[in-house]
């Protein structure tokens, strides 16, 4: 998917300031795991699980997740989700980040 190719298509729709918010975001965070040298190599459930990982926490926690990171890129899935599950992760992101880390674990939906 060509997020810039998205990006036009927002302008192609009439959509309220949440939605346009909600939209600029995911985008940012698909081009920001889209850059990423070995986002090419994930499954699509787990770079599905990876874009709502950085959506949900942001560009500056994503990125201090070194150890999650490191375990991506040399394609160890199970220690990338083991890291995910060990962060210390708010109340109300706990489950969201359990889910995501089965998903990146097994590689599938």
């Amino acid at each position: 998917m060509n997020w810039v190719r998205q990006w036009e298509r927002l302008n192609e729709m009439p959509l309220t300031v949440p939605e346009l918010t909600f939209q600029a975001d995911w985008l940012i965070a698909f081009a920001d795991v889209s850059s990423l040298p070995y986002s090419r190599q994930l499954s699509p459930p787990r770079l599905a699980a990876v874009i709502d990982l950085r959506y949900a926490v942001g560009r500056e926690i994503f990125e201090s997740l070194t150890a999650f990171l490191a375990n991506l890129e040399s394609q160890e899935y199970a220690a990338a989700a083991h890291a995910l599950l060990h962060f210390p992760w708010p109340p109300d992101l706990g489950q969201r980040m359990a889910h995501d880390a089965r998903i990146i674990r097994k590689g599938e939906w």
